[in-house]
């Protein structure tokens, strides 16, 4: 991996299900301050396909570029649950640059890891010690980050 370019030498299995193998890189990514892991998710049995390497790649610049307003994103969320005494035992009244020690994970998908039936799809989970009930992922679609639902 060079300058966070992935190619399909990047990633190890590390598991499988009944429906879909996963693949993850070794390496954590540094973008805009922030660290993520990468997986990979093709049907069960199927190679990682050119397409889902660049599409990686592409969210991957994507997330470099967005980081501002991602963290917005989350932020906004925050304060959300913040409005509603619902931050389990974050503080409260944080600040936009202070949330990030709260955010446990952050992980790129491409895949699905959410469907029976793969498709080259991406989300980008983030684990948010605040709201630890509910999955929190963001798709960048339409030139927009938008919050998306994992069913």
């Amino acid at each position: 991996m060079k300058n966070n370019i992935l190619t399909l030498e990047s990633f190890s299995k590390v598991g499988s299900d009944a429906y879909q193998d996963e693949y993850s890189t070794d390496n954590i990514l540094n973008l805009g301050d922030a660290f993520y892991l990468v997986q990979i998710f093709p049907a069960k049995g199927d190679a990682i396909s050119i397409e889902m390497i660049e599409m990686m790649n592409s969210i991957i610049a994507q997330v470099a570029q967005d980081a501002v307003i991602i963290n917005d994103i989350i932020y906004q969320h925050y304060k959300a649950c913040e409005e509603q005494d619902y931050t389990n035992s974050v503080p409260l009244g944080l600040q936009s640059n202070e949330i990030g020690e709260y955010i446990k994970s952050r992980i790129i998908i491409v895949g699905d890891p959410c469907d029976v039936e793969p498709s080259v799809e991406h989300r980008i989970y983030f684990g948010l010690e605040w709201d630890e009930e509910h999955q929190f992922y963001l798709e960048f679609m339409d030139g927009e980050w938008q919050i998306s639902d994992c069913l």
